[in-house]
């Protein structure tokens, strides 16, 4: 028997940061053991970056690397699109703008029935040329993840070649002129991580210098490995997490094995979604005791 609790009301975001409030908040539809098809859902169509962040899980990837093959691709975006995914982030823990197909991707979303297309990326290979690929693609959302105030900083904390900073800050403003002067409906966005109480300050030239050239500009929440999430967790609810090579992950924060909750190279995508390893560990958020499961670490109720 399925186990509902009620989550008290948020104060409500606006823009894009609505959007992203629309994922994270748990519907009362979503919160069972075995729920409808997820609103959102992320593929990962590479897993290598060119960046190497400190505070990212990428670089410390226990799984093994790759790049999605174009037939499981396009399998689970058709599964996706008949189950009644909305959204459809293609990207995980990657960037994507490695990725050579990666236009052919969008426009075969898009053209299967996703309605909404979005892409985060460090923007330092983000080109012009790659940008308008993706836009005449059919791209809905591009943002930009804006996380070092300067060179200084991108050297210590990103571990790639200094220029790679001012390189991606001149991509989001072309990025701007490609949009307006193609007519392509297409959101630019930048966010930055909050990682410490100064951090709005020391980045605030950064972000007067881009905003001119962005739709919005937002704050995340720094999540460390070991601090404590609300319970139940949005992940499990609400988006969907797949990686290259096809396993279905039960976190956003996850570069190992321990979260990987069916494999969709093996099972259609909503045979994974609602599969017994899910509905367990679901299970244990709605009774809010994630003691002895995958969560515990970062499960710390709140």
């Amino acid at each position: 028997m399925e186990r509902k609790i009620v989550l008290p009301p948020r104060a409500a975001a606006t823009g894009v940061a609505a959007r992203i409030e629309s994922v994270t908040r748990i519907s009362a539809t979503q919160l069972r053991t075995a729920p409808p098809a997820p609103r959102s859902a992320n593929i990962e169509l590479t897993s290598e970056c060119n960046w190497a962040c400190a505070f990212c899980p990428q670089p410390g990837r226990a799984r093994k690397r790759g790049e999605m093959r174009w037939t499981l691709f396009t399998r689970l975006v058709g599964e996706m699109a008949d189950a009644g995914v909305g959204e459809l982030g293609l990207f995980f823990l990657g960037e994507s703008f490695l990725c050579d197909w990666l236009p052919d991707a969008i426009g075969h979303a898009k053209a299967r029935g996703i309605p909404y297309t979005f892409l985060t990326t460090n923007g330092s290979l983000a080109t012009p040329a790659r940008v308008k690929a993706c836009m005449e693609a059919g791209l809905d959302s591009l943002k930009f993840s804006l996380d070092f105030a300067d060179a200084r900083e991108f050297a210590q904390g990103a571990r790639a070649r200094p220029g790679l900073h001012r390189d991606a800050i001149a991509n989001l403003k072309a990025a701007r002129a490609v949009r307006d002067e193609g007519g392509y409906a297409c959101g630019l966005y930048g966010s930055s991580i909050d990682r410490d109480g100064a951090r709005q300050e020391r980045m605030a030239p950064l972000v007067a210098e881009v905003l001119p050239y962005l739709d919005e500009h937002y704050w995340i929440p720094l999540h460390e490995p070991g601090s404590p999430l609300p319970i139940p967790c949005w992940s499990l609810f609400t988006r969907a997490h797949v990686t290259f090579d096809g396993k279905l992950s039960a976190c956003a924060f996850d570069a190992g094995e321990a979260a990987i909750m069916a494999d969709l190279a093996k099972e259609s995508f909503m045979d994974g979604w609602r599969g017994v390893r899910f509905a367990r560990l679901r299970e244990a958020h709605l009774r809010r005791d994630v003691s002895c499961t995958i969560c515990e670490d970062c499960g710390r109720m709140r």
